[in-house]
Order: structure tokens, then C-alpha cells, then sequence
């Protein structure tokens, strides 16, 4: 699905992104680069982010609550 999210020119992820899960990508950018990555690191995982979903915006709260979510328990 789509999830409207913060982004004010902050990174993206491009090249070989194999070693790691993309999580979401930029639906608007061309060629819709990674916006959220996670790899292993040892026993635990790193999340790289290039979006705020840290930030609220209220009539888009729900959706920022629903990626933070999925972030923490998947």
C-alpha cells in the first residue's frame, strides 16, 4: 500500500540493496529508490530510514503510528 510520510530531502538507497530488506520505496521519485532499509547486524537489525515517520502530522497520525508498528514488530 501507500503511506504518505515526511520526506524533505532526505536520503535514499540506491545500488545493490541485496544483503538487505527494503521496506518501503519513494512511489514519486523516478525509478522509486529504497526509502527504508533493514539488514541483520549480529543477533539484532538495523532500520536506515531517509523519511521522518519520528514526526506527527495530524491528519496523518494513524498512518505514521501503523509504520512505526510495522517497523518495530515485523
Amino acid at each position: 500500500g501507500v503511506c504518505p510520510i515526511y520526506f524533505k530531502g532526505g536520503c535514499l538507497f540506491q545500488g545493490d540493496c541485496s544483503r538487505s530488506q527494503v521496506i518501503a520505496y519513494y512511489s514519486d521519485l523516478p525509478g522509486t529508490p529504497a526509502a527504508v532499509i533493514q539488514c541483520q547486524v549480529g543477533k539484532g537489525r538495523a532500520i536506515l530510514s531517509g523519511v521522518h515517520p519520528e514526526l506527527e502530522i495530524p491528519e496523518q497520525d494513524h498512518l505514521r503510528k501503523d509504520f512505526l508498528k510495522y517497523l518495530i514488530y515485523n
